[in-house]
């Protein structure tokens, strides 16, 4: 999946991880990327960088239609990199122009952690920066009701309490070998 480079006839390799807030996306992302010897890219960081604030900020100045056009943006400027694991946002996949644009530059890779998984990941402190956990009967609403666009991704791999970020991250670049996806 990918296009290719325009600077050479190698075609693009672009994972993209989505799931919901704490499944992991960004250790795991490190990990896979230094794992693949490629380019790491955290979405909501490259957007805190390009807005100048942090992405709780963002929410509460501007509202949420504001900060997806602005994720949008970043994820655009992920096509720059030919070789790259990015770690995007857990609500990027509830847009359709965001998905069609991860199924254009690459393959998505879902992170499947249980509700359960993602509460005892995130202590009171963890909860009160996501812009989006409000309470635990609102976060397990709004994590049901992604689960069908989640499922959209290209692949899945299940996430358990005890996994570790290198542990996934293994099981991810297995995954993409034996599909053929792994560009390097």
């Amino acid at each position: 999946m990918g296009r290719a480079d325009p600077e050479s006839s190698t075609p693009a390799f672009r994972v993209y991880l989505v799931g919901f807030m704490a499944c992991g996306k960004t250790a795991v992302g490190s990990a896979l990327a230094a794992r693949l010897g490629v380019r790491f890219i955290d979405l909501d960081r490259e957007i805190e960088v390009a807005a100048g604030a942090a992405v709780a900020t963002i929410f509460a100045r501007s509202g949420e239609a504001v900060f997806r056009d602005l994720e949008h943006r970043a994820l655009r400027r992920t096509s720059a990199a030919a070789a790259t694991v990015v770690a995007t946002g857990g609500g990027v996949m509830t847009v359709e122009r965001n998905r069609a644009l991860i199924r254009e530059l690459g393959t998505s890779v879902w992170l499947d952690a249980g509700f359960d998984v993602i509460l005892d990941r995130l202590d009171a402190r963890g909860r009160r920066k996501r812009p989006l956990f409000q309470d635990e009967e609102q976060a397990e609403k709004l994590y049901r009701d992604r689960l069908a666009d989640y499922r959209r991704a290209d692949l899945r791999v299940d996430i358990g309490i005890a996994d570790t970020a290198t542990r996934v991250a293994a099981r991810i670049a297995d995954l993409l070998a034996r599909e053929n996806l792994c560009g390097t």
